[in-house]
Formats: C-alpha cells, structure tokens, sequence
C-alpha cells in the first residue's frame, strides 16, 4: 500500500504543474512576444498564432524565461532545464519548439532525491519513467485563432523484479488550448468575426470584443492497476484547469463589430 501511495504522489509531481495555469493571468506585449521569438529563434517568419499561444501562456506561466535557444534542424533546444516555481516545490522542465509543422515538447525532470521517499527494500526495485507532453499547434491564419492540444500518456511508474518491468500505475494528460490573437479577423466574414469577438466575456462593465483572449481546459487521470483482474482503474482523475482569460487587447475598431 504505502509503494502504492508514492507512485500516486510521484505522478502527482508532474501533472502539478499544470495547476499554475490557474494563476490570474496579465496583460502581455504581443508585439514584444513576437520580437522575442525572432530573436530567440532566430526566425523572421513567426507565426502569429504562435505569438498568440506563447501570449497566452507567457501570462500564467512566464514562459519566456524558458524559450530555447539552440537550433537544430527543424528544432530549437534549450541548453539546460528550466526552473518553474510551483508553489511549494520548483519543477524542472525544458521547453523545445519544433517548425514544419510548428510544435512544443515539454519533458520534465523528477527531483534527485524523489526515489529516497520509497519506503525500505522497494527503493531498489522501483521505476519510474517520464515521457514528454507534445502539443501541436493548429494556426488559422484566415480567421486570427489558433489552438494547441495534446492527448498522451506522459508517465509510468511500477516495480523491476529480476530485470521485467511492472507497471503499477500510469499518468494520462489531455490540454486543450483556444486563443483568439486577431479580432480583425476574418476580414471577410462579419458574422464569424462577430462570434468570435463576442465569445469571451470577462464579467467586468465594459466592451470586451477587442479582448485577445484564450479558452483553457486540462484533464489529467491517475490510474493504478488492481488486482486480481490486472486492470487499470482510475485512482484520480479531474479537470484541474477549465478557464477563460484575456492576455492583451487588439484596436478599439473591434468594439464595433
């Protein structure tokens, strides 16, 4: 039971930093975004829905502290892992951004000391592997949307007896991302632009239709196998994060529809 309880915690560990995204989110420069994207990656042709995206982000998570800065091929890597205070405990992750198409790769990195925590003889025998989150960037350059998803298993931890691997618990995330970094958009399309201007609300007296905005929901299931029928079960599973937040404003010609 106890081995048990700390896979739950360990896997606990990684999904935690998605809880930071529940932070109020501040308004964001986009033209400074962009600016420090074509600099970092050395790419003058940055997508504005990936401007919008790192907007988004950038204003819950500080995400540009994290920006890699290596390229390789299609890729730019970062030189290290990248510190991410998380409340009580600091995560490290790194950040990779990959082009054609545009993706972002996190892999995280489980404190040294994680595996001390296992109680006695387990210690030796226990597992416990990461894998990276890979969020694919979908950009509308038509209509000034973009979203991000992802949908993987991004953890496994169990037990090695005699050099066989046995899993004993699994940790699934799902992210999905909407945000809106063009209210002009589209240009030929009243209606659809309208839709999109009118869709967020931020419950303050005012207009909101010039709001750059994102729409944010993520899940995550713990799940740990039961005997005897060696299934999977769910041991937690929720949505941690289900917001709506504006990053930055566009013209005030979007007030008028």
């Amino acid at each position: 039971m106890e081995a048990v309880n700390w896979f739950r915690r360990s896997l606990i560990f990684i999904v935690a930093c998605l809880h930071v995204l529940k932070m109020s989110a501040g308004e964001v420069n986009m033209v400074a975004i962009q600016s420090e994207l074509r600099s970092m990656l050395e790419e003058n042709n940055i997508p504005d829905g990936l401007s919008g995206v790192v907007g988004a982000l950038e204003s819950s998570l500080h995400l540009l502290n994290c920006l890699p800065r290596h390229k390789v091929g299609n890729c730019y890597h970062p030189n290290d892992f990248c510190e991410i205070d998380i409340k009580d405990f600091t995560l490290q992750a790194k950040l990779t951004i990959c082009k054609n198409p545009w993706t972002l790769r996190i892999d995280f990195k489980l404190p040294e000391d994680l595996k001390k925590r296992v109680p006695g003889v387990l210690r030796r025998l226990t597992f416990i592997n990461t894998e990276p989150i890979i969020l694919t960037l979908d950009n509308n350059n038509v209509d000034g949307v973009s979203t991000l998803t992802s949908n993987s298993r991004i953890a496994t931890a169990g037990l090695n007896i005699f050099g066989f691997n046995i899993n004993a618990a699994k940790a699934y995330f799902n992210f999905n991302l909407f945000v809106r970094w063009d209210c002009t958009k589209p240009s030929n399309n009243n209606m659809k632009r309208l839709q999109y201007n009118t869709a967020y609300n931020d419950g303050k007296p005012g207009n909101d239709m010039n709001k750059l905005y994102y729409k944010l929901k993520i899940d995550y299931e713990i799940k740990t196998k039961r005997f005897p029928c060696f299934c999977y079960r769910c041991k937690r599973c929720e949505t941690i994060v289900d917001k709506q937040d504006h990053f930055a404003e566009g013209p005030e010609s979007c007030k008028l529809g």
